[in-house]
């Protein structure tokens, strides 16, 4: 019960810190951690956001889950928009709708043509580029997972923690397969790999607004996330 209220009494202190700064200065800074995994899936709330805080400067750091973690423990981000952590007991979060996996693959690898779909276990048969965060258990873990309950020894020939520089590599020449959020691929824009569903999707891409629970409340924020999200399907760019 102390702790909650506790909770409850550091969230109003913030409240009137927050409220006295933008009195005194009519302005403050909105510090957002945005994750290199949701890049474009969450390019309509940045939109919104700045919108809605149009007179507010935004600080938008663009980092791994894991490093975005730290800052936010640390205090150094207001909010992260990022991997949902696997610990929440310091967080509050909202959870959104996992994003659907897919597999960009270099055309040299499907001599037979392009298929609708793939298995993790015909996947995990190409040489793979896979996502891996800087530190901790993320994605990378969750996806070797996968594939080994797939019945493949996968042959991982690189960890790279940016899906656009994964795809840019694959299009610039290697001929290798990628397992990626569908939501950060424009397939439109791709000429000399492919972009294929991956069936049965085995759900490890989980993106999540999160802070802490000593932080308080971001005003404005709950009010363009009313309506859901993702508000309209992430445009290619």
């Amino acid at each position: 019960f102390l702790y909650e209220r506790a909770l409850e009494i550091l969230v109003d202190i913030g409240n009137i810190e927050r409220d006295t700064l933008i009195f005194a200065q009519q302005q403050h800074v909105l510090r957002i951690g945005l994750t290199h995994l949701y890049q474009k899936y969450f390019t309509p709330l940045i939109m919104a956001i700045h919108s809605q805080y149009a007179d507010t400067e935004i600080n938008v750091l663009v980092s791994d889950s894991s490093h975005l973690e730290t800052l936010l423990n640390n205090q150094l981000i207001d909010v992260a928009l990022i991997q949902q952590p696997k610990r929440l007991e310091r967080y509050r979060y909202l959870a959104l709708p996992a994003v659907q996996m897919a597999a960009v693959v270099h055309r040299s690898l499907l001599p037979d043509g392009v298929p609708d779909t793939m298995t993790l276990k015909q996947l995990g048969g190409l040489p793979l580029i896979l996502l891996r965060r800087s530190s901790g258990v993320g994605t990378f873990e969750q996806l070797m997972d996968q594939l080994l309950k797939s019945g493949t020894t996968p042959q991982v020939i690189m960890h790279v923690s940016q899906p656009s520089v994964i795809v840019d590599w694959i299009e610039s020449g290697i001929e290798a397969a990628a397992l990626l959020p569908e939501s950060e691929v424009c397939p439109s824009q791709l000429r000399n790999s492919v972009l294929v569903r991956v069936s049965p999707d085995p759900q490890v891409f989980f993106p999540a607004l999160v802070k802490l629970t000593t932080t308080p409340e971001i005003r404005g924020l709950e009010e363009v996330m009313a309506n859901g999200y993702p508000f309209v399907a992430p445009k290619c760019r």
